[in-house]
Protein backbone atom coordinates (compact mmCIF):
# COMPACT_ATOMS: atom_id res chain seq x y z
CA UNK A 1 0.00 0.00 0.00
CA UNK A 2 2.91 2.47 0.97
CA UNK A 3 4.29 1.75 -2.53
CA UNK A 4 0.81 2.45 -4.23
CA UNK A 5 0.57 5.64 -2.22
CA UNK A 6 4.11 6.99 -3.18
CA UNK A 7 3.26 5.99 -6.43
CA UNK A 8 0.01 7.84 -6.95
CA UNK A 9 1.76 11.28 -4.36
CA UNK A 10 4.65 11.77 -7.23
CA UNK A 11 2.06 11.36 -10.24
CA UNK A 12 -0.25 14.24 -8.23
CA UNK A 13 2.38 15.77 -7.60
CA UNK A 14 3.92 16.17 -11.03
CA UNK A 15 0.39 17.18 -12.01
CA UNK A 16 0.43 19.77 -10.08
CA UNK A 17 3.28 21.15 -10.37
CA UNK A 18 2.57 21.05 -14.26
CA UNK A 19 -0.79 22.72 -13.87
CA UNK A 20 -0.29 25.18 -11.22
CA UNK A 21 -3.71 25.23 -10.38
CA UNK A 22 -5.28 27.85 -7.93
CA UNK A 23 -8.25 26.29 -7.59
CA UNK A 24 -9.38 22.72 -7.62
CA UNK A 25 -12.42 20.95 -7.97
CA UNK A 26 -12.64 16.80 -7.19
CA UNK A 27 -15.59 14.94 -8.15
CA UNK A 28 -16.49 12.95 -5.96
CA UNK A 29 -14.98 12.57 -2.84
CA UNK A 30 -16.27 10.77 -0.89
CA UNK A 31 -17.27 7.29 -1.82
CA UNK A 32 -13.59 5.85 -1.63
CA UNK A 33 -12.06 8.75 0.58
CA UNK A 34 -9.34 7.03 2.37
CA UNK A 35 -8.58 4.96 -0.61
CA UNK A 36 -8.27 7.51 -3.40
CA UNK A 37 -8.12 11.19 -1.72
CA UNK A 38 -5.73 11.11 1.06
CA UNK A 39 -3.43 13.51 -0.70
CA UNK A 40 -5.66 16.42 -0.80
CA UNK A 41 -4.67 17.75 2.68
CA UNK A 42 -1.02 18.31 0.88
CA UNK A 43 -2.81 20.13 -2.33
CA UNK A 44 -4.21 21.97 0.61
CA UNK A 45 -1.15 23.01 2.42
CA UNK A 46 0.42 24.58 -1.15
CA UNK A 47 -2.44 27.48 -0.19
CA UNK A 48 -5.03 25.65 -3.32
CA UNK A 49 -8.42 26.31 -2.73
CA UNK A 50 -10.06 22.43 -3.10
CA UNK A 51 -13.44 22.09 -3.03
CA UNK A 52 -15.15 18.73 -2.60
CA UNK A 53 -18.47 17.66 -4.73
CA UNK A 54 -20.73 14.03 -4.00
CA UNK A 55 -23.79 13.29 -4.61
CA UNK A 56 -24.08 10.96 -0.89
CA UNK A 57 -24.72 13.54 1.83
CA UNK A 58 -23.76 10.88 4.13
CA UNK A 59 -20.46 9.95 2.19
CA UNK A 60 -19.29 13.22 2.63
CA UNK A 61 -20.25 13.65 6.64
CA UNK A 62 -18.08 10.17 6.97
CA UNK A 63 -14.83 10.93 4.97
CA UNK A 64 -14.68 14.41 4.87
CA UNK A 65 -14.38 14.72 8.47
CA UNK A 66 -11.18 13.30 9.02
CA UNK A 67 -9.57 14.86 6.04
CA UNK A 68 -9.97 18.89 5.50
CA UNK A 69 -12.59 20.07 7.68
CA UNK A 70 -13.21 23.18 6.47
CA UNK A 71 -13.08 22.79 3.00
CA UNK A 72 -16.70 23.63 0.85
CA UNK A 73 -18.29 20.39 0.32
CA UNK A 74 -21.20 20.24 -2.48
CA UNK A 75 -24.30 17.78 -2.77
CA UNK A 76 -24.64 17.28 -5.97
CA UNK A 77 -25.01 14.80 -9.40
CA UNK A 78 -21.69 14.73 -11.44
CA UNK A 79 -23.85 15.35 -14.37
CA UNK A 80 -25.38 18.26 -13.23
CA UNK A 81 -22.14 20.53 -11.85
CA UNK A 82 -23.93 23.28 -9.93
CA UNK A 83 -20.94 25.36 -10.53
CA UNK A 84 -20.31 28.57 -13.42
CA UNK A 85 -18.32 27.35 -16.65
CA UNK A 86 -14.56 27.88 -16.11
CA UNK A 87 -14.77 27.77 -12.69
CA UNK A 88 -11.88 25.90 -11.47
CA UNK A 89 -8.32 24.99 -13.18
CA UNK A 90 -8.42 21.79 -12.74
CA UNK A 91 -10.63 19.18 -11.91
CA UNK A 92 -9.77 15.69 -10.39
CA UNK A 93 -11.95 12.68 -11.16
CA UNK A 94 -10.74 9.23 -9.33
CA UNK A 95 -11.80 5.87 -8.82
CA UNK A 96 -15.32 6.89 -10.33
CA UNK A 97 -15.51 6.91 -14.36
CA UNK A 98 -14.66 3.08 -14.78
CA UNK A 99 -18.02 2.39 -13.03
CA UNK A 100 -20.08 3.59 -15.71
CA UNK A 101 -21.70 2.64 -19.75
CA UNK A 102 -20.41 5.15 -22.09
CA UNK A 103 -23.90 7.63 -21.74
CA UNK A 104 -23.18 7.89 -18.27
CA UNK A 105 -19.52 9.13 -19.18
CA UNK A 106 -20.42 11.49 -22.06
CA UNK A 107 -22.19 13.49 -19.57
CA UNK A 108 -20.12 13.36 -16.64
CA UNK A 109 -17.13 14.87 -19.18
CA UNK A 110 -19.46 17.03 -20.44
CA UNK A 111 -19.75 18.39 -17.08
CA UNK A 112 -16.40 18.00 -16.14
CA UNK A 113 -15.25 20.25 -19.18
CA UNK A 114 -17.89 22.78 -18.52
CA UNK A 115 -16.44 23.85 -15.14
CA UNK A 116 -12.98 23.70 -15.97
CA UNK A 117 -10.77 26.61 -17.16
CA UNK A 118 -7.84 24.24 -17.72
CA UNK A 119 -7.16 20.38 -17.02
CA UNK A 120 -9.10 17.22 -16.36
CA UNK A 121 -6.96 14.93 -14.39
CA UNK A 122 -8.99 11.78 -14.41
CA UNK A 123 -8.12 7.53 -13.78
CA UNK A 124 -9.80 5.13 -16.29
CA UNK A 125 -9.15 1.32 -16.02
CA UNK A 126 -7.18 -0.17 -18.46
CA UNK A 127 -6.82 -3.14 -20.80
CA UNK A 128 -3.39 -3.13 -20.76
CA UNK A 129 -2.56 -5.58 -17.76
CA UNK A 130 -1.73 -9.13 -17.45
CA UNK A 131 -4.20 -9.02 -14.87
CA UNK A 132 -6.92 -8.59 -17.84
CA UNK A 133 -5.44 -10.95 -20.42
CA UNK A 134 -5.56 -13.62 -17.84
CA UNK A 135 -9.11 -13.10 -17.05
CA UNK A 136 -10.47 -12.81 -20.86
CA UNK A 137 -8.14 -16.00 -21.52
CA UNK A 138 -9.69 -17.79 -18.60
CA UNK A 139 -13.43 -16.60 -20.25
CA UNK A 140 -12.32 -18.32 -23.18
CA UNK A 141 -11.75 -21.18 -21.77
CA UNK A 142 -14.78 -21.78 -20.12
CA UNK A 143 -13.63 -20.83 -15.99
CA UNK A 144 -15.68 -19.73 -13.70
CA UNK A 145 -14.91 -16.36 -12.42
CA UNK A 146 -16.26 -13.97 -9.33
CA UNK A 147 -18.56 -12.28 -9.41
CA UNK A 148 -18.19 -8.28 -10.94
CA UNK A 149 -17.13 -5.50 -7.69
CA UNK A 150 -19.96 -3.21 -7.19
CA UNK A 151 -20.14 0.78 -6.72
CA UNK A 152 -21.21 1.74 -3.05
CA UNK A 153 -22.33 4.93 -2.68
CA UNK A 154 -24.10 5.84 0.45
CA UNK A 155 -27.65 6.68 0.48
CA UNK A 156 -27.41 6.64 -2.85
CA UNK A 157 -28.66 4.24 -5.66
CA UNK A 158 -26.46 3.52 -8.16
CA UNK A 159 -28.09 0.54 -9.82
CA UNK A 160 -29.62 2.48 -12.53
CA UNK A 161 -26.38 4.04 -13.37
CA UNK A 162 -23.73 1.55 -12.69
CA UNK A 163 -22.00 -0.67 -15.61
CA UNK A 164 -23.42 -4.06 -15.60
CA UNK A 165 -20.10 -5.38 -15.53
CA UNK A 166 -18.98 -3.67 -12.51
CA UNK A 167 -15.82 -2.24 -14.14
CA UNK A 168 -15.32 -1.04 -17.61
CA UNK A 169 -12.07 -1.14 -18.71
CA UNK A 170 -10.84 0.71 -22.09
CA UNK A 171 -7.62 0.21 -24.14
CA UNK A 172 -5.26 3.99 -24.24
CA UNK A 173 -6.81 4.44 -27.75
CA UNK A 174 -10.00 4.14 -26.85
CA UNK A 175 -9.55 6.17 -23.59
CA UNK A 176 -7.98 9.09 -25.55
CA UNK A 177 -10.46 8.67 -28.14
CA UNK A 178 -13.39 9.37 -25.75
CA UNK A 179 -11.79 12.55 -23.81
CA UNK A 180 -11.40 14.11 -27.29
CA UNK A 181 -14.97 13.45 -28.03
CA UNK A 182 -15.46 15.27 -24.55
CA UNK A 183 -13.88 18.21 -26.01
CA UNK A 184 -9.73 17.83 -24.08
CA UNK A 185 -6.72 16.55 -25.57
CA UNK A 186 -4.77 14.21 -23.55
CA UNK A 187 -1.12 16.16 -22.72
CA UNK A 188 0.01 13.11 -20.11
CA UNK A 189 -0.86 9.57 -19.69
CA UNK A 190 0.96 7.51 -16.39
CA UNK A 191 0.45 4.17 -15.50
CA UNK A 192 0.16 3.54 -12.01
CA UNK A 193 2.27 0.12 -12.51
CA UNK A 194 2.75 -1.09 -16.04
CA UNK A 195 1.18 -4.37 -17.06
CA UNK A 196 0.48 -4.82 -12.97
CA UNK A 197 -1.76 -2.34 -12.43
CA UNK A 198 -5.01 -1.24 -14.92
CA UNK A 199 -5.46 2.23 -13.27
CA UNK A 200 -4.01 4.50 -15.60
CA UNK A 201 -3.89 8.84 -14.62
CA UNK A 202 -4.87 10.72 -17.66
CA UNK A 203 -4.35 14.49 -17.55
CA UNK A 204 -6.03 16.37 -20.51
CA UNK A 205 -6.24 19.76 -21.55
CA UNK A 206 -9.79 21.71 -22.62
CA UNK A 207 -10.26 22.28 -26.18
Amino acid sequence: MKGKRDSIRRVVEGILDYCQPRRVLVVPCAESGKKSIWFLPEIYSKGIQVVGADISPSMLRKEWGWLIPDVPLVVCDIRALPFRENSFDLVMNQRFICHFPREFRRGALAEMGRVTSGFLFIHYESKHTFKYISRKLRQKLGLRRRSPRTFHGGDFDWKSTKHPLGHVKLSDRETKRELEEAGFQVVKVKPLFPLLSDRWFYLARKG
